[in-house]
């Protein structure tokens, strides 16, 4: 399944081109296995932590375990590509992402079979001074610490088992990478303009 990811076709879209005087044209990243562009920089991470390539030189081996926190975007990907090499996988969602009701991402990753859990309260992590201090400054990245703390805790604590920790991983914009090539090679270079 992971060779079904990337090379995405290109769709040009006429009636929107006509009117602007160019060539307009749409990569369709739906067409990847778990749906989303994010399946090529899960298979970059995850086959980066199998040669070591990790922020802390961890390698991952068969039967092993990738961790990773995720707001619910990369989460099917890292699930999908972790469940077609073999390995166990444990989701950490970003808390205020579920609290509130059903999310459809909590149940597409879940499909692929990971462990999925909600991110623990910063306060198990953070003082009351540190958690004040980030209400200040940074009130939405409570939670994305305490899920990244999660993770760090469950690799230190567990032998084989790899934090990809995808907003640092060095081999995350491999992924990216891969997909202007793609553009570029299907265009033959000719490319003016792009946008995301």
């Amino acid at each position: 399944i992971t060779e079904a990811i990337g090379h995405t076709p290109l769709l040009k879209l006429n009636k929107v081109g006509k009117d602007v005087g160019a060539n307009v044209f749409v990569k369709l990243e739906h067409l990847n296995p778990s749906g989303s562009y994010k399946d090529r920089m899960a298979l970059a991470m995850i086959e980066a932590a199998e040669r070591g390539e990790t922020w802390n030189g961890r390698k991952i081996t068969p039967g092993g375990t990738v961790v990773e926190a995720s707001a619910g975007n990369t989460a099917p990907a890292v699930a999908l590509v972790s469940a077609a090499k073999g390995y166990q996988c444990k989701i950490y969602l970003y808390r205020y992402q579920i609290e509130g009701g059903h999310n459809t991402r909590v149940l597409i990753t879940q499909a692929y079979g990971p462990e999925v859990a909600i991110s623990s309260e910063p306060e198990v992590y953070l003082t009351e001074e540190q958690i004040r201090e980030f209400k200040v400054t940074h009130p939405d990245q409570l939670h994305v610490i305490a899920a990244k703390m999660d993770c760090e805790l469950i690799e230190r604590n567990n032998e084989n088992t790899v934090w990809l920790d995808q907003i640092y991983n060095n081999n995350n914009y491999l992924g990216q990478k891969s997909l202007g090539e793609e553009i570029y090679q299907q265009l033959d270079g000719k490319i003016d303009a792009f946008g995301c």
